[in-house]
């Protein structure tokens, strides 16, 4: 007796993956500059001495008001040097304001894209007032990116290229 075993199912071999990676876009990008800004940060009381520096430190906080201002929040870390040339760090921030173009307020509308803030902070002038507290003068510059992230795909097909054409006319006969 001959047994015989149902064909197996034919199945269509399984398209390759599309070889792709995520990349960031910018969508919009402006530069904003704050010249002279002045503040008083008070510190504790063995705070006493002088500013060495301010930098950024950690992601600024942002929020828009009134439909198309910014207002954004930086944190930044503060060195001091005491009399006796020890030198701590301290926590601060700097509270900035900025108008934005048209442009930004439509894309934060929609949640593919993101506000990217890069800060730079440069010490002007720094004076010990009294008891910890000190009347700073910075100068700020803030690059405000909104980027949204799109998949590039590599190793696509590429479409055939047309036959080439003669380089002089063909004569007619």
């Amino acid at each position: 007796m001959h047994c015989c075993h149902p064909p197996k199912p034919h199945h269509p071999p399984c398209p390759a993956p599309p070889q792709g990676y995520l990349m960031q876009k910018i969508i919009a990008c402006e530069k904003r500059s704050f010249p002279c800004l002045s503040t008083e940060w008070c510190f504790d009381a063995c705070a006493s001495g002088s500013i060495q520096s301010v930098v950024p430190c950690g992601a600024p906080a942002w929020a828009v008001e009134n439909g198309c201002t910014l207002q954004i929040t930086l944190p930044v870390s503060v060195r001091l040097r005491d009399a006796c040339g020890h030198s701590c760090a301290y926590q601060a921030s700097i509270a900035l304001q900025a108008d934005l173009p048209h442009r930004f307020l439509e894309g934060l509308d929609d949640p593919r894209n993101m506000l990217l803030i890069l800060p730079c902070v440069r010490l002007v002038h720094a004076e010990c007032a009294c008891g910890g507290c000190y009347r700073v003068k910075l100068s700020a510059s803030l690059e405000i990116c909104l980027l949204r992230y799109e998949t590039l795909y590599c190793g696509a097909p590429k479409p055939a290229c047309p036959p080439p054409l003669p380089l002089y006319p063909q004569p007619l006969c």
